[in-house]
């Protein structure tokens, strides 16, 4: 494993681990509004309210991290960029048609075969 999948798998499970958490103190808040006689004004509402918006930005903090972690997965074997044209190289091509990088596809096929046989 790369640094950068572990880094995101430790905020997919610290963000798991937050909704649950959240999820357990709003069963307390509901507990502590059934069972005990004199709860503050105000108090259940407002707990209720922050846990249960706290638990949305976790899953969502979740969902995020486990989505970046199948992009870098996907992407870990591919170049960082691609090169279309090199103005200024040594090797020139000075056939145009003979360029490996084209601007829209063709549907005639290639006049040097399937995998350029015959070069």
């Amino acid at each position: 494993m790369r640094a950068g999948t572990v880094i995101i798998s430790t905020v997919i499970h610290v963000g798991l681990a937050a909704s649950l958490i959240n999820l357990l103190y709003v069963a307390y808040i509901v507990g502590i509004r059934l069972f005990k006689p004199h709860v503050a004004e105000g108090w259940t509402t407002l707990s209720l309210q922050t846990a249960g918006m706290f638990f949305f930005v976790f899953l969502i903090l979740t969902v995020l991290g486990e989505y970046l972690g199948r992009v870098l997965i996907e992407s870990k074997n591919r170049f960082p960029y691609h090169v279309l044209e090199d103005k200024r190289s040594s090797v020139m091509v000075p056939d145009e048609g003979r360029k490996n990088v084209v601007l829209e596809s063709s549907p005639k096929p290639s006049p040097y075969g399937p995998r350029g046989a015959g070069r």
